[in-house]
């Protein structure tokens, strides 16, 4: 039987094939249809039929890629002490229970940029960690940090002071 290569049954035709052989390339289709139909300019339509199949589209798609930036020199030098590049971020409040009464206590994230260990502190009162931020009590473990790494907002502000004493030294 010859069908016309742009009928709409012949669309329709074309996709009940496509979809019964589970998507498969044009030349599976035509090959199958050329057993009972012959359409004229066939390859074209079944192409055409093909390309508009949605579920053939997302199998045929490209991958994207991770794209990832440089990193920054200090985050990949070798043979240093732990702490040395330190990320600073603060979060808080959390209550804590003492005694009968609740208070607020804040806690500060120490991360090493190279070897990204972990070092948690609890700090005192929100008031009390800006005088803390001046003191000289703040290297950890005695490991006096080269690099900070500062977070956004307040705790910035009061830590960018700190880290450029720090450096200056």
């Amino acid at each position: 039987m010859i069908v016309p290569p742009k009928h709409h049954v012949t669309q329709l035709l074309i996709q009940a094939f496509h979809q019964k052989l589970a998507h498969a390339d044009q030349d599976h289709i035509l090959a199958q249809l050329r057993e009972q139909f012959w359409i004229p300019k066939g390859r074209s339509a079944v192409r055409k039929v093909v390309r508009s199949c949605l579920t053939c589209k997302k199998q045929r798609a490209v991958r994207m890629e991770q794209m990832m930036a440089t990193l920054p020199a200090f985050r990949i030098t070798a043979y240093e002490p732990c702490f040395t590049y330190t990320g600073v971020d603060y979060f808080g409040p959390l209550n804590v229970k003492r005694g009968r009464s609740v208070v607020k206590r804040w806690g500060a994230i120490f991360t090493c940029l190279n070897s990204r260990a972990v070092y948690l502190e609890v700090l005192l009162p929100w008031k009390q960690i800006a005088s803390l931020m001046f003191s000289e009590d703040l290297s950890i473990e005695e490991v006096h940090p080269s690099i900070f790494t500062l977070t956004t907002g307040l705790t910035s502000l009061v830590l960018k002071k700190r880290s450029q004493q720090i450096n200056r030294h």
